[in-house]
């Protein structure tokens, strides 16, 4: 998965599991493993150690958006901005192009 909005991309990895209605809660991996959460106090998406923790389960929607299971909030690059270490939020479903990821 990779979002890019004009810069450089965010790459991560979704891994999910089958389930009976075909949306499986996943684990969203950086390239060194570590899983995004939104464990952070500013409601910003940091990257960290895996524990299987309801904060580290997203699902990808057939529009590309990527939604946290537990607040049912969208992944988003805060600002719609543009720069390298821009901020990763969760914020409410809007469809805009800073809430679309693609499959690379």
């Amino acid at each position: 998965m990779a979002c890019s909005t004009g810069a450089r991309s965010l790459r991560f990895l979704l891994r999910t599991r089958a389930r009976a209605s075909g949306r499986a809660p996943g684990t969203l991996r950086t390239p060194e493993g570590s899983c995004l959460t939104t464990a952070t106090a500013d409601g910003r998406v940091a990257a960290g150690g895996c524990s299987g923790a309801a904060q580290e389960k997203w699902l990808l929607n057939a529009n590309g958006q990527i939604v946290h299971e537990a607040s049912g909030k969208c992944l988003d690059v805060s600002g719609w901005a543009t720069g390298d270490g821009s901020a990763v939020v969760l914020w409410t479903c809007t469809g805009g192009a800073n809430q679309a990821w693609s499959r690379q």
